[in-house]
């Protein structure tokens, strides 16, 4: 399923207005009703708020569309989370409640898959040493060295190791 498609399969799902919701919260709450009821409560508020998942992974993924799907699938997550953890009577609606899983969820996903960049003068630096490892092969650290004086010897040879212009989060830690 394309996005577009499922952008206009969630539109079509009518919002819940604050009765409608506070009613099948109620529904909900009541031990009495069949198993088969309680799921079709849950799917209607959950198909109610997909498009909120939706501007959520939207407006994440500006840094990185290529992300969009997984932070729609994260933001899902949330969205199912906040379900089950929400109390009706509590005084809010269900999606203020369930915005902060949704939003949770989509930062949690984008944490395990984020790249860091280097600040400009590190990867300025990284690149001239790129240079000359590339224009004399086999040059050794302590050649880099002499050639960099300027730089601290740390920055040369954390930059001669990894030789990345960016780094996996986990990487650096």
């Amino acid at each position: 399923m394309t996005l577009s498609s499922y952008y206009d399969q969630i539109t079509k799902e009518p919002l819940l207005d604050v009765e409608e919701e506070r009613d099948l919260f109620l529904e909900l709450q009541d031990v009495g009703i069949p198993e088969a009821r309680k799921k079709e409560i849950r799917d209607r508020i959950i198909r109610a708020n997909l498009r909120f998942v939706f501007k959520e992974a939207k407006r994440y993924s500006k840094s990185d569309p290529d992300m969009f799907q997984e932070l729609i699938s994260a933001g899902n997550e949330g969205l199912l989370v906040g379900m089950e953890k929400y109390n009706p009577n509590s005084g809010c609606r269900f999606l203020t409640y369930a915005g902060w899983w949704v939003s949770q969820r989509i930062l949690k996903q984008m944490a395990s898959q984020r790249l860091v960049a280097l600040p400009i003068w590190r990867q300025q630096l990284a690149s001239k040493i790129r240079r000359a490892l590339e224009n004399k092969e086999g040059m050794t650290i302590e050649e880099l060295y002499l050639e960099f004086p300027e730089v601290p010897r740390k920055d040369v040879l954390e930059l001669y190791q990894t030789q990345f212009l960016t780094f996996y989060i986990e990487d650096m830690e």
